[in-house]
Formats: C-alpha cells, structure tokens, sequence
C-alpha cells in the first residue's frame, strides 16, 4: 500500500512538472540560451575537455563539473524556505480571517476578538520577520567570503530560477538545474547534431545524450550512466524526457527544438544483470599502467565505493568512466604517490565496488 501511494504521489509531481516546464516556461530553469551556449568561457572550456572518443569526452565533462563545481546547498533550500514563509504567512492570515468572522458572528465582544487576533497577527508576523532577518544575515555573513574572490557576486542570485552559464562557471556553485543547463551547453558545443536529452523526476532534473542509439546521463558527479541505471540509483520507475536540438534556419540563424520525448520505464531485468568487475580493473590498470605484480599477502588499503554495483553496466563508456572514478578516488588518497601503486583487485560487496591497493615496498 505504501508503494502504491508513493508511486501515484511521484505520478501527480511528474504531471506537475510536466505541465510547468512545457506551459509555464520552468523548462528556462535548466535549458541553455543561445547566449549559454555562445559563452566564449564555454566554449574554450568545451575545447579543453573533447576528447579522442565519446567515452573520454563524456568522462572528461563529468570528472570537470565534479572538481571544479561544488553543490549550491543553500541555493537549494532556500528558495523553499522563502516560498514556505510566504505560504505559511498567507495560511495564518486566512485562518485568523476566519476565526475572527466565524467567532465575531456568535460573540458579544467581537471588538475584544479582533483585538486579540490582531495582536496574534502580530506576533506571528514578527516571528516571520524575525525569522526572514536571521536568515539574510546567515547568508551575509557566508557568502562575504565569496565576495571577496568574486567581486560581481550577487545575493540576490542564490534565489534565482535560473543562472546563466556564465555566472555559474564564475561562482563554481551550482544546483542540479544549473548543472544540467551547464552540461548542455558544453554537450551543445561538442555534439552540435546530436539531441541533447533533459531527464525529470521529482525534484531533479539531470542532462542526457544519445550516442550510438544508447542514451547517457551526466549528472553532476562520476560515473556517466545509462539512462536505466541512473533511474535505479534514483529509485524511480519511469521518468519524464525532454529532447532538444539546435537547427539551423534559413537564415543560418540557429534555433531551439524542444519538445517532451517520452516516459521512459525501467527494465527490471537489469537488476538481475551479471556484474564483471574484471572489466574495470582491466581498465584501471591500463589508465594507470599498472604492473598488477606484488609479494604481498595483503593489501595496504581499501576503498569502497558506494553504489558502484549498481551503476555498473557492461557498456564501453558506463566501465570507462567508473574505471576513471576509481582513478580519482586513488590520486585523492595517494596524492604524488600514485606511481607507488603495483596492484589492485576490484570486488563487488552487495551494491557496492570495494578496491583493495597494494603498494611497492620500500
């Protein structure tokens, strides 16, 4: 019974956003203007990180945002917060409204009633108040740090529905509308021909590719994921997708396609999928050239990483990008050491990828 609410609560949210983002013009939350686009600091950067291959642009675009961008938490929560205080605002005024109406009709003091609930009107705007003061001062006070290496920073944007490309490469802040107008607009500079897929569920929104028939999803941190493994991570069943294409006119002018795809659902049979982690270690061994030869009995260290099973999929740039995860994750523990590794082993544990290093004795 809880899945079925669940799923029909998910079903009516999906409609929603449907309707807002093709009717109401959210779909500008996160899809890239021409100007997005024609960024000269996108573009430069688009050029930076083409790749030999499909599989190592992809990578190069995710492994990029998840350096060099960090999560805008505050961005994220505090639209809600403002919305909330408004609504809740709104809701005390209506009650008090009809309290007042209600008992006024029925009391022979109604003169002492209104008092009252003008006095509680009051209070519960002073709270609001006191409450919206604290918060701009928090924000003040944490983002002055901010307005000292970014000197066009504005406040005013962390309650903004949508950033342009160029201020989220300056602030290097960004929520998951903002990741995936930026992951666009580099994919829209590499893959000009290609559709250019937006991939919604409740509450998040992700960027997606079409290459060789087989859609890819980049969002925000490695690994890239087919469509259908990123719907498992996000524990959904369906979602909404949006395809878009630049055209030229006959003008030569380029334009926008946009339209909604299809409601793609999850295939349950790749839950059951085999999982060969040899394939990765080939990979990790190969990037990092490896000799896989040690005399030891044990490994120096592990590293888990969490889910990886259930991202994995037997697909060239799915084992490509994980195998560049577990790259990153090792120059992060090693540092200047990463030459010193002699061998690795690659296991699955339930949902997720544990790596065992061993390192040249000294």
């Amino acid at each position: 019974m809880t899945n079925i609410i669940k799923n029909t609560i998910n079903e009516i949210i999906l409609l929603i956003y449907d309707v807002s983002i093709r009717w109401f013009g959210n779909k500008k939350q996160f899809f890239p203007t021409l100007e997005d686009i024609n960024n000269k600091d996108i573009k430069e950067l688009s050029k930076r990180l083409e790749g030999d291959s499909e599989k190592e642009t992809l990578t190069n675009i995710l492994e990029w945002q998840e350096r060099n961008i960090k999560g805008w938490t505050d961005r994220m929560y505090m639209l809600i917060t403002m919305i909330s205080s408004y609504v809740i605002t709104l809701v005390g005024f209506v009650i008090s409204f009809i309290i007042l109406i209600f008992i006024g009709s029925f009391s022979i003091f109604p003169v002492q009633i209104q008092t009252m609930m003008q006095i509680n009107n009051i209070m519960f705007l002073s709270i609001v108040f006191g409450a919206f003061m604290s918060l701009m001062l928090y924000l003040i006070i944490k983002y002055k740090i901010i307005k000292r290496n970014v000197q066009e920073f504005k406040l005013k944007d962390i309650f903004s529905f949508s950033l342009p490309t160029a201020k989220i490469l300056r602030y290097k802040l960004a929520i998951c509308r903002d990741y995936a107008k930026l992951t666009a607009s580099l994919l829209f500079n590499i893959y000009p021909s290609n559709g250019i897929f937006f991939f919604a569920i409740p509450w998040h929104v992700a960027t997606g590719i079409e290459i060789n028939n087989k859609k890819y999803v980049i969002d925000q941190k490695l690994p890239v994921l087919t469509w259908e493994k990123w719907l498992i991570y996000w524990k959904q069943k369906n979602t909404t997708v949006y395809i878009s294409k630049l055209i030229k006119t006959s003008e030569n002018q380029l334009r926008f396609y946009f339209k909604k795809y299809k409601k793609l659902s999850l295939r349950k049979d790749l839950l059951t999928k085999p999982i060969d982690t040899q394939k990765i270690q080939h990979e990790v061994v190969k990037i990092l050239k490896i000799s896989q030869i040690s005399a030891k009995d044990k490994p120096d260290f592990e590293l888990t990483f969490p889910k990886f099973a259930t991202y994995y999929e037997d697909d060239e740039i799915v084992i490509y990008s994980m195998a560049r995860a577990i790259k990153k994750k090792l120059e992060n523990e090693l540092c200047g050491n990463i030459n010193t590794v002699s061998k690795i082993e690659i296991k699955h544990k339930k949902e997720d990828f544990v790596v065992d290093v061993y390192l040249n004795s000294k």
